[in-house]
Order: C-alpha cells, then sequence, then structure tokens
C-alpha cells in the first residue's frame, strides 16, 4: 500500500485499535509482558536523555519510553493514531507528537539516544523491513540503543495447527502480516550498521491458556520462557546499539 492507503486504513482503525489489540485477557497481558521487556532494557542505564518513538500507534512503546527517558517524540504517520495516544498520555509533560513518515524520518543522523518500535515491520515485506530498520539505525545516537520488535516466522511455523484451528473457531480477519525469522532479523539489524545486543521473546503462545493467573506470576514466566524458549514466542525485540 502507499502512504495514503495506510494513513486511510488506520485512520479508520484508530478508534477501535486499542480495544482490538489490547481489550481481551491476552492482549493486556501481552502489553505487560512487553512493556516489562522494554522496562528491564532501559532501565540498565537511565536516565536516557532523548528517545524516538517510530510508527507509535496508539503507543505501545510510550509507557516505557516515558519511566526511562527525559523526553521522548512519537513519530507516526496517521494523525488519528497519534490523537488515541495523547488522550492515552495527557498527564506526560515531557512527550511531543509528529506526523511523518518513518521512511523519512525528519531527523539529522544521531539525534536519539534511543529509537523505539512496536508492532509496525510485520506489515511490510522483508526488504521494507531492512529499509525501515536503516532508517531507524541512522538517527539512533554513537552508544545509544535501537529496540524494535519482529513477527517470528519461527514460532508461527511451529504452531500452525493450533493456529490456524484457533482463528477459524473465533472467526478472525485473514492475516496479512511478513513475518521473519530471529536469524533475518539479526541480519536486517546488523547491516544498518548496529551491533545486535540481545534477543528478548515476547508474548509466548504458552502463555495463551494461562492468562487467568496473576500478572506477576505471568510476568515470571514470560522472563523464563524468553529465556529458554525464546523460539516459540509470538514476536521478538532485537536490542542493538551504535557503535
Amino acid at each position: 500500500m502507499a502512504n495514503a492507503d495506510f494513513r486511510d486504513f488506520y485512520t479508520d482503525e484508530a478508534g477501535s485499535y486499542e480495544a482490538v489489540r489490547y481489550g481481551s485477557r491476552y492482549g493486556r497481558l501481552f502489553r505487560a509482558i512487553h512493556e516489562d521487556a522494554v522496562d528491564r532494557v532501559l532501565a540498565r542505564a537511565t536516565p536516557w536523555r532523548n528517545a524516538a518513538d517510530v510508527a507509535s500507534g496508539t503507543g505501545q512503546l510510550l509507557a516505557p519510553l516515558l519511566r526511562n527517558a527525559e523526553s521522548i517524540v512519537a513519530n507516526d504517520l496517521t494523525p488519528a493514531m497519534l490523537q488515541v495516544s495523547r488522550k492515552r498520555f495527557e498527564s506526560a509533560t515531557n512527550l511531543a507528537f509528529c506526523v511523518c513518515d518513518a521512511m523519512r524520518l525528519p531527523y539529522a543522523e544521531g539525534a536519539f539516544e534511543i529509537v523505539g518500535s512496536a508492532r509496525f515491520l510485520h506489515v511490510f515485506d522483508n526488504g521494507t523491513q531492512a529499509a525501515f530498520v536503516a532508517e531507524m539505525a541512522r538517527v539512533v545516537a554513537p552508544g545509544g540503543l535501537l529496540v524494535v520488535d519482529f513477527y517470528s516466522l519461527d514460532a508461527r511455523r511451529i504452531f500452525a495447527w493450533p493456529i490456524a484451528i484457533y482463528r477459524a473457531l473465533l472467526h478472525k480477519r485473514p492475516e496479512n502480516d511478513h513475518r521473519v525469522s530471529i536469524a533475518e532479523a539479526k541480519a536486517m539489524v546488523e547491516a544498518s550498521g548496529l551491533v545486535v545486543k540481545e534477543v528478548i521473546g515476547i508474548g509466548n503462545f504458552l502463555l495463551a491458556p494461562l492468562a487467568w493467573l496473576p500478572r506477576a506470576t505471568l510476568l515470571r514466566m514470560a522472563r523464563f520462557l524468553s529465556r529458554r524458549f525464546g523460539v516459540l514466542s509470538e514476536q521478538f525485540i532485537v536490542v542493538a546499539a551504535k557503535p
């Protein structure tokens, strides 16, 4: 799709996006696991001076960024998505918003100590994902971090039949996601000139039947599963540094 098509699609989606992605018990759990993982990465070297959230949408990454960086810019192509985010984080005094194209970020090279993106790249094929990663890497400052997630091809292959049955029973709409393997994602990031520091699995499929357990228990389980069975994760975060 062209930019105008994406803008139209996500303008229509903006009103229901939060409820669809994060309204269910597992959706809320996924958000908590994702935020916990990003918090643990960023908390190792706080405070960070500034951060950019690329294709920010309704603000999946903003909560951990606000906890760990002094100033944040949320960037997105779709004003309607950013409007939802503004309402979610209306009390934040160190957060700005920018309508822009993630392929041509309006910032100088090395402008941000942290550059992050969540639930974005899966919309595009591998070559386009690599181009977006390269543009995000461009605005990472020396010594800074890129924190970006990918939809996992490895896990989807393993759980293909159970997921197909689940989606059919719940009448889920067809998926058009482009998933990559952990090896492919690491290669993309390294080709942009960054050094991969770690890969963290998030949204492990094994947790879905257990989403009724207490949140603290589930987060401990998620950390264990990420360390031992990361290949089974629905998505994974790549953390990379600019030399």
